[in-house]
């Protein structure tokens, strides 16, 4: 599957920091991680640059993992009034017949809450 993650809004070089703090988590090793443009629809706008992940049903979890990790950081480290806007999109097959958007936007606490719940919830 394809996952697509977008920094909205991203002034502060939040995607270049993701994409450095994922690309040193040995979690991510075995994981397919590129910057690339994102697939929009012709009358849409959409972000510059996105990271592109290509998991597998294993490394979702790790994938996924790896995000919340990076979020809590970026709360601890002072940033928890400013705003996190992520967008996630998830393509299961390459004619899009299965597709998930998930947006994520608030504090970088709230972002991070968000997470917590999607990780934890059975």
């Amino acid at each position: 599957m394809r996952i697509e993650i977008e920094w909205i809004d991203d002034v502060d070089g939040g995607l270049a920091e993701l994409e450095a703090f994922l690309r040193q988590d040995p979690r991510m090793d075995e994981v397919p991680l590129t910057r690339g443009r994102p697939v929009v629809a012709p009358t849409s706008l959409g972000v510059l640059e996105v990271l592109e992940v290509i998991a597998t049903d294993v490394t979702l979890g790790m994938v996924a993992s790896a995000l919340y990790d990076f979020l809590r950081r970026h709360n601890r480290a002072g940033t928890a009034e400013a705003s996190t806007q992520l967008r996630l999109t998830r393509t299961d097959l390459p004619d899009e017949v299965r597709h998930v958007e998930i947006e994520l936007s608030g504090s970088a606490a709230t972002v991070e809450q968000v997470v917590r719940d999607a990780l934890t919830a059975d």
